[in-house]
């Protein structure tokens, strides 16, 4: 087999894949463009037009302006997902499953052998509760506090077992040990219970970490998070209301889309930071600037120019977009960037007097 037929062979498989996943297809410029759904976002495929669909349903074109690199950044944030425990994930005590067994181990036992060989699980979650068990080696815990998964490392932080003397933190960015949870925040079940291992309920990795490194004023925490190897961690730090400039530089350009975009939707972002986002290859990224309210006219007035609409329309919801960009985004030709003009609380009756007279210059050039 030569390579142009190898070539071929693997296109014809992508193709396969992508039918296997599709929901129905449209028409793009003489392609056939297969449209899949998954719980991260939408993904598109182009395929030739004599590829056959089976009974494929033809659906209108729908694709929601994502680029390739979102694409498989989206595929990638899934696979992150499917492999995480369910959030608030109950384990019963009476259960006859290993997981179960394993998880119900970590929190109570007080076998020192046990608690080790507990302490290399594979599961992110059983990790947690051997760092939350109270008679968990201290050994065990320093070691616990330099794991991969943040939140395990934060909760081995929060065991009252390692005193501050302990200095393991200073390498990987976790929390100092003393720290208590916020009391104020609903988790489902009493916050004392992942340091006091009296339930077997615990936050997945994502929804801990995440919550933790969306509001932590710690500097050389957040510098360090911002280098995390979990998408939803990097991208709650990019959130984070007291972000240094130097971890936004440091978001500024990584590799994800989706960080980029979160940062670009940060009110409190510095401004050469959401000056430098306007020229982010991702539709995303400016989309989410062109939402936020800190971002300065001299900024949106590019915005209002992008090829992709969803911009356009966000800079004409935007409240703090300058009026003559309102007057000339009031002529677009989509009608929702129009409509989104319209309803602005800041639109001047100079705008909505233009958008008149455009509609009339429409219907009078449409007439028979």
């Amino acid at each position: 087999m030569d390579e142009k037929e190898t070539a071929d062979e693997a296109l014809f498989e992508r193709n396969m894949l992508a039918l296997l996943l599709a929901r129905g297809y449209y028409w793009h410029e003489g392609w056939k463009v297969l449209v899949c759904d998954i719980p991260t976002g939408q993904l598109t495929f182009h395929v030739p037009k004599d590829f056959n669909t089976k009974d494929l349903p033809e659906i209108k074109p729908c694709w929601d302006g994502h680029t390739t690199e979102e694409k498989w950044g989206l595929v990638i944030q899934h696979l992150h997902q499917r492999n995480t425990p369910p959030f608030n994930f109950v384990k019963r005590a009476g259960s006859c499953h290993a997981y179960e067994q394993r998880m119900l181990a970590a929190t109570k036992s007080q076998d020192a052998a046990e608690i080790k060989a507990l302490a290399v699980d594979s599961q992110t979650l059983v990790r947690m509760a051997v760092a939350s068990n109270v008679t968990c080696p201290t050994p065990v815990l320093e070691r616990l506090a330099l794991d991969p998964a943040f939140a395990v490392r934060l909760v081995a932080g929060l065991n009252s077992k390692l005193t501050k003397g302990v200095q393991y933190s200073d390498e990987v960015g976790v929390i100092r040990p003393g720290d208590a949870l916020p009391e104020d925040v609903d988790w489902g079940f009493p916050s004392s219970s992942i340091m006091m291992g009296n339930e077997v309920s615990f936050l997945s990795y994502y929804h801990f970490a995440a919550y933790y490194a969306s509001r932590t004023e710690n500097a050389q925490i957040m510098a360090r998070l911002a280098k995390d190897y979990e998408i939803c961690v990097r991208a709650s730090i990019a959130e984070n209301p007291h972000l240094p400039h130097d971890v936004s530089m440091m978001l500024l350009h990584d590799r994800s889309p989706l960080v980029r975009a979160q940062l670009a939707s940060n009110p409190d972002v510095q401004p050469d930071i959401l000056e430098a986002l306007l020229k982010d290859s991702s539709v995303y990224v400016r989309e989410q600037l062109a939402c936020n309210h800190s971002t300065v006219p001299e900024i949106l007035k590019p915005l209002a120019n992008d090829r992709h609409y969803f911009v356009r329309r966000s800079v004409a919801r935007n409240s703090a977009t300058p009026v003559s960009v309102l007057q000339m985004l009031s002529c677009d030709h989509e009608k929702s960037v129009r409509s989104a003009v319209m309803r602005n609380p800041t639109t001047s009756r100079e705008a909505l007097d233009a958008m008149k007279r455009w509609h009339r210059t429409r219907k009078v050039g449409q007439a028979p």
